[in-house]
């Protein structure tokens, strides 16, 4: 597994990657922390390398799901969440 904890990719830096596309093969899994963009080149290269990919919005949503159900010991909304973190994004 690779995690991208770094900012590179992120907005206005979309065209870097912090790692060379040619090395992702290796790895099953790929997983970015990264939201903005919602697709980074990371992200990219390794599923056309075949890596399973974690996107940086599905880790923003899990984290703050787990957080609202660790503080207050209710089911979070995921998709709304998800929904409603996307499409801000988006705008």
């Amino acid at each position: 597994m690779l995690v991208n904890a770094t900012p590179v990719g992120m907005h206005p830096h979309t065209g870097e990657s912090p790692v060379d596309g040619r090395r992702l093969a290796r790895f099953e899994w790929v997983v970015e922390t990264i939201y903005n963009p919602l697709e980074t080149r990371l992200l990219r290269e390794a599923r056309a390398a075949g890596c399973g990919v974690v996107t940086g919005l599905t880790m923003f949503v899990r984290q703050g799901a787990e957080q609202i159900r660790t503080w207050t010991g209710l089911e979070p909304p995921v998709e709304l969440m998800t929904r409603v973190v996307r499409t801000t994004l988006e705008k």
